[in-house]
C-alpha cells in the first residue's frame, strides 16, 4: 500500500469519526429536556437558583452563564435552548360529561355553560352562565351562584341565551293601535307605544302640540291601553276666531302640520234655521255669509255685501231635575244641551230712489272690484 492510499484512508476515518461525534452530540442535546434544573444552586448557595441568575444585571448574568456548570443546569436562563410553548386544551363546544377525561387548560381558560337570561326587572336582563367545568384530570362540574327573583316581570327570564349574542328578544310597538287584551311580547325598557295623536295643550291654540292621547303597555303578555297625562289635562283654550284644532287628530310625522285652520269651511249652500251642524268650533267664529249682491245707492258707494248670515249654535232645553237640600227635595229646571243647530238671519235692505244699474246683482266678494264697475 503506497503512502497516498494510506493518507486517503486516514482522512476518511477522521471524517467519519467527526460525523459520528457530531451526530451523537446533536442527539444527546436533543434528548436533554429544555428546562432549568429547579434543584440547582450556584456554589450551593441557597438563593442562587437559575431564576436568581436570570434576575442579575446583564453583565453579571453573562459572566455567570459563562460558567460551564451554570450553562448546563440553567439551559433556559442562559439561552442554551428555547423551550417549546406548552400546548393547552380548549373548552369543548358543548358541555362535557362530568367525570370524563380532560387535558390541562390554560390558566385563564374558563369553561362556562348553561347560559340563561337573569334579572329581576324588564330591560335589565343579562346572559349569565349557570355552570362551570374545571379540568382536574377529569371534568368537574360546579354550579355558579345565581340571582333569584321572586316574581320576575320579564318573560325572557331564565330562557336559554347565547353569550355571543346576549341581548334578549323584546317585542316592538305595532304599526297600528293594538286591540285591548290581545297577546303581546314584553317591550324593552323605555319603549313606549303611543297612538291616537291629537292637538293638545293649554292656552292659545297656536301653542297646541301634536301629542299621543293613548299609550299601550304589554302587561303579563296582554296589551293594556290608558290615556296619556297630557290628554287628561283640564284647562282653558283661547280660540276667539274658532280656527283652532284642539283635540282634533294630527300626524306627528308631518312637519307642516298646524293646530290652526284659517279656512274653516262653511256649507256651500245657505242652511235653514234648525238644520243640524257639526259644532260651533267647526266653523268661523264670525259665522257664515251668503247671498252676496251689489249694494249702494250711488256709483261711489257700491260694495259686494252679504244679505244672509248663518251661525252654528248649541240648542238646549229645560229638564225638571230634583235637587236635594238636606232632607228636602226641590225640583228645578236645568238647561240640558241637546244638539248643534243653525240659526239664519236675513239682512234688511234700504230702498234707493235712483240706484245705479249694477245694484242688486249677484257678486263675488273675492273678485268684486268697485272701480271697474264705475269705469
Amino acid at each position: 500500500m503506497n503512502s497516498l492510499t494510506k493518507t486517503t484512508m486516514i482522512r476518511a476515518v477522521c471524517v467519519a469519526f467527526f460525523l459520528v461525534s457530531t451526530l451523537a452530540a446533536t442527539a444527546s442535546a436533543e434528548s436533554v429536556e429544555c428546562k432549568d434544573d429547579a434543584d440547582y444552586r450556584w456554589k450551593n448557595r441557597k438563593k442562587a437558583s437559575c431564576d436568581w441568575i436570570g434576575t442579575r444585571q446583564d453583565k453579571k448574568k453573562e459572566r455567570l452563564c459563562a460558567k460551564k456548570k451554570n450553562e448546563e443546569k440553567c439551559l433556559v436562563t442562559c439561552g442554551g435552548c428555547t423551550p417549546t410553548p406548552p400546548i393547552y386544551a380548549t373548552c369543548p363546544a358543548t358541555k362535557p360529561k362530568e367525570g370524563s377525561a380532560c387535558q390541562k387548560l390554560a390558566k385563564d381558560e374558563r369553561c362556562l355553560y348553561d347560559y340563561a337570561f337573569k334579572g329581576c326587572s324588564t330591560g335589565n336582563l343579562s346572559c349569565t352562565a349557570g355552570t362551570e367545568f374545571k379540568c382536574e384530570g377529569t371534568w368537574v362540574q360546579e354550579f355558579l351562584p345565581q340571582i333569584l327573583c321572586i316574581a320576575p316581570d320579564d318573560p325572557n327570564y331564565n330562557l336559554p341565551c347565547n353569550p355571543d349574542a346576549p341581548e334578549p328578544i323584546y317585542g316592538t310597538c305595532p304599526a297600528f293601535k293594538p286591540e285591548e287584551g290581545s297577546k303581546c311580547k314584553t317591550l324593552a325598557k323605555g319603549e313606549e307605544c303611543l297612538y291616537d295623536y291629537l292637538w293638545l295643550g293649554c292656552g292659545d291654540v297656536a301653542t297646541l302640540t301634536c301629542e299621543a292621547s293613548m299609550q299601550y303597555t304589554c302587561t303579563d303578555g296582554l296589551w293594556s291601553g290608558f290615556p296619556t297625562t297630557i290628554s287628561m289635562l283640564k284647562c282653558g283654550i283661547s280660540d276667539p276666531r274658532g280656527v283652532g284644532k284642539y283635540r282634533e287628530a294630527c300626524d306627528p310625522n308631518d312637519p307642516n302640520a298646524s293646530p290652526i285652520d284659517l279656512a274653516r269651511a262653511c256649507p256651500d249652500d245657505l242652511p235653514q234655521t234648525g238644520d243640524s251642524c257639526e259644532s260651533p268650533g267647526d266653523y268661523p267664529e264670525a259665522g257664515c255669509f251668503y247671498n252676496y249682491i251689489v249694494l249702494g245707492c250711488s256709483e261711489n258707494e257700491l260694495v259686494c255685501g252679504s244679505t244672509a248670515f248663518a251661525q252654528c249654535v248649541t240648542r238646549s232645553y229645560e229638564e225638571p231635575t230634583p235637587v236635594y237640600y238636606d232632607s228636602d227635595i226641590t225640583v228645578v229646571p236645568i238647561k240640558v244641551p241637546s244638539q248643534y243647530t243653525w240659526i239664519v238671519a236675513m239682512a234688511g235692505l234700504q230702498q234707493c230712489e235712483d240706484a245705479p244699474e249694477p245694484a242688486g246683482e249677484s257678486c263675488d266678494p273675492d273678485t268684486f272690484n268697485q272701480s271697474v264697475i264705475v269705469d
